[in-house]
């Protein structure tokens, strides 16, 4: 497809799959869209069906000014969090923790990426969240909520993010208090996460 008009449109290569990303919408919402070069395999939902132990990019987010992408990618069969530049130069690992590491998003001013980690507790699975520089240095928990799927604020104050309890929570950026919990209706999926 096209770039949304005033948006410029970059290009990612990884093995056989082509991730265009395109920099923040006026409204702060970052855009990304992935798709396959021509001849490529694809399921019948219309989703890319790379060939076999080619790398997949997940959940990709564009730094807000265009200057780096953060993706998650499996390694040894589980998800760490990549940076790579806008150009498609200097891949760098971010997380190498002992949970799973899909969901990002980097903060407004490029300087922290926060991201949700699945980890074991005593046998149980639970969403963290954790905030990094986004060089990959300096990895802290982001408060003891238990919640995924993080989405900063425009001003960079607040993450927004999934509770496991089908809540939305509003947490403090700089250190993970819990600002304000919205409650779902139940049967109200959130496989997205809570955008402004």
């Amino acid at each position: 497809g096209r770039p949304p008009p005033g948006n410029r449109r970059c290009t990612i290569h990884a093995a056989r799959i082509r991730a265009p990303a395109y920099p923040p919408n006026p409204q702060g919402a970052p855009r990304a869209t992935a798709q396959a070069p021509p001849g490529t395999p694809r399921r019948r939902s219309g989703r890319v069906a790379p060939a076999p132990g080619s790398p997949i990019a997940e959940a990709l987010r564009c730094e807000p000014n265009g200057k780096f992408l953060v993706f998650s990618t499996v390694i040894n069969g589980t998800n760490r969090l990549f940076r790579v530049d806008i150009n498609g130069n200097n891949p760098k690992q971010l997380t190498f923790g002992e949970g799973n590491e899909v969901d990002s998003s980097v903060s407004p001013d490029g300087s922290t990426v926060t991201y949700g980690s699945y980890r074991y507790k005593n046998g149980t699975h639970y969403p963290a969240l954790f905030r990094l520089l986004a060089d990959g240095s300096e990895t802290l928990r982001l408060g003891s909520a238990e919640c995924s799927m993080p989405n900063y604020s425009p001003d960079g104050n607040f993450v927004s993010c999934i509770a496991a309890s089908n809540n939305i929570l509003v947490l403090s950026a700089s250190d993970g208090a819990e600002i304000k919990r919205m409650e779902l209706p139940a049967n109200a999926p959130m496989i997205f996460g809570a955008g402004w």
